[in-house]
């Protein structure tokens, strides 16, 4: 089994953009997955940002779309 470690979604270590964002923008730039998840993205982070869904939802949400992830670059 492969294991990962993402860390520093939120800008506490690296400067500049969210490494949480980043990477789903890099990886639709080059091809390797759809547009929908990076909107999808987009969208949570639009809802936490307007107090719709709470930090906790947002971070659940997010860890669910980067599994979704893991498997369109796996398979």
């Amino acid at each position: 089994m492969k294991l990962f470690a993402l860390f520093d979604w939120d800008k506490t270590v690296r400067s500049g953009g969210y490494v949480l964002f980043d990477l789903i923008e890099l990886l639709v730039e080059k091809g390797i997955m759809d547009e929908n998840i990076e909107n999808e993205m987009k969208e949570i982070k639009e809802q936490h940002r307007e107090g719709k869904i709470s930090y906790e939802d947002f971070a659940i949400r997010a860890v669910q779309i980067y599994r979704e992830i893991y498997k369109w670059t796996t398979n």
